[in-house]
């Protein structure tokens, strides 16, 4: 409910009458995360409730087809409902059943991501959690030892790009019976977003009408894919307060910083105004500190940023869809 009205505001062009009300969202959304989320990876469910539990969904409800899990990186359930509609509109024969599922918090790829390619919770992630290199090894072992898939019938590609029908000529429709997919396009656009949410969000309809990523569903489904759509995290407009330290030079997060002990956290927490996230959620390796509401760690200060890696609603909560084709 929460992403269709957001969308139509947007299309309507009065998305600014809901700032109060988003900022309230994600203010209790965010109270009742830190009382509720530790929870939530133990609550079982017919679909997975966590983007760590997809694997095991996939795998339970296979039944010998062919699979293809699309993650769109950095895509938000309003992003993801401007997408529907736009493939409503264009590929009306692609049905779909959209759900919802909790990203890990952080909110961040080389976490929420590889948790989706690995099935497992972050605390089993330590040797690599602050990057993404072995998510194709973390793909294919736990369809090898958890699916009975061969080897060579397992695929996973990165940055895979849908603009023309040459992007995806790689893709093995034919020959694989497993495709694990990431679609960079949204994160690299919110990255990249000079204009705040009204211009990411334009450059995202203008991509799904003007990409052939409908097409590329099309040929997936038309080769007899299942294919499940999710993202890793979603993003927020945020406005910079400073930038604290962190310990870690490549994960100078705009709504997380990452500690290797409690002391830097600590001195860091004292500087500026925050919150200390789920002690040893990844182990005594990793702290993690957040922002509060809509604030977002990062410099000039009260400049407005499109980024993620926090605990509001527009972060954490994102898309799982299946998608299916019906003439």
């Amino acid at each position: 409910n929460w992403a269709r009205l957001y969308s139509k505001c947007y299309f309507q062009k009065s998305l600014h009458l809901l700032e109060k009300t988003i900022e309230e969202i994600n203010n209790k959304f965010s109270s009742w995360a830190e009382q509720k989320y530790k929870s939530l990876r133990l609550t079982s469910s017919d679909s997975p409730i966590m983007v760590h539990k997809i694997f095991d969904y996939l795998n339970k409800h296979r039944q010998d087809s062919k699979i293809a899990l699309i993650v769109m990186d950095g895509m938000s359930l309003s992003q993801g409902q401007i997408i529907k509609e736009t493939m409503n509109e264009l590929k009306p024969q692609i049905k779909d059943e959209t759900k919802s599922v909790f990203a890990w918090i952080p909110s961040i790829t080389s976490i929420s991501r590889q948790s989706i390619f690995s099935g497992y919770e972050p605390y089993h992630l330590k040797d690599s959690l602050l990057t993404t290199s072995k998510e194709e090894k973390h793909w294919q072992k736990r369809w090898v030892d958890d699916g009975n898939i061969k080897k060579d019938q397992i695929f996973y590609k990165r940055n895979t790009k849908v603009w023309t029908s040459d992007d995806f000529a790689d893709i093995p429709f034919d020959s694989k019976k497993i495709l694990g997919l990431v679609i960079n396009t949204i994160d690299d656009k919110m990255h990249s977003s000079k204009g705040g949410m009204i211009d990411l969000l334009g450059q995202i309809r203008d991509w799904s009408k003007e990409s052939k990523f409908f097409d590329f569903l099309e040929k997936l489904l038309k080769q007899n894919f299942q294919i499940y759509l999710t993202s890793d995290h979603g993003n927020i407009e945020a406005t910079g307060v400073g930038e604290p330290e962190s310990d870690f030079a490549k994960e100078r997060g705009r709504r997380v910083r990452i500690y290797n002990n409690e002391e830097s956290m600590n001195n860091a927490h004292q500087k500026v105004e925050s919150r200390i996230w789920w002690p040893k959620m990844a182990g005594n390796s990793f702290h993690f500190l957040l922002p509060v509401k809509n604030n977002a760690f990062s410099k000039p200060i009260g400049e407005s940023v499109v980024t993620h890696g926090s605990d509001s609603l527009q972060e954490v909560m994102v898309p799982f869809v299946k998608l299916w084709w019906e003439e």
